[in-house]
């Protein structure tokens, strides 16, 4: 399901069941550990910005792998109106790779 909302400068897309139904569970099928730690949290205003890092190992495998993130999020209203999220999405899918468990992840 993808909800649509829009304001008067752009459309907003929420990908609630394609995110949290289908693309969570079928990427962690795929680790027998993954783990997102954040280390801090910045507050500039409607911003919210989180440093950490992802670490996991894949099913079958011993390749682990820490991965560095940052969200953005903007938040207004008290709610979470954008999200964005930057990673090393490489080191993941070499130790997926590695663990030949890609069967259920298309894109990191």
């Amino acid at each position: 399901m993808v909800n649509y909302e829009r304001n008067a400068k752009r459309r907003h897309i929420c990908w609630e069941g394609a995110v949290f139904d289908k693309y969570f569970p079928e990427m962690l099928s795929n680790f027998e550990e993954f783990h997102a730690t954040p280390e801090e949290f910045l507050d500039a205003g409607e911003n919210i910005v989180v440093t950490g890092r992802y670490e996991g190992i894949p099913k079958s495998s011993s390749a682990r792998f820490v991965a560095k993130f940052v969200y953005i999020y903007i938040v207004r209203n008290s709610k979470i109106t954008r999200f964005r999220q930057y990673t090393d999405t490489k080191s993941i899918q070499d130790s997926l790779a590695s663990a030949n468990t890609q069967k259920n992840i298309t894109k990191l």
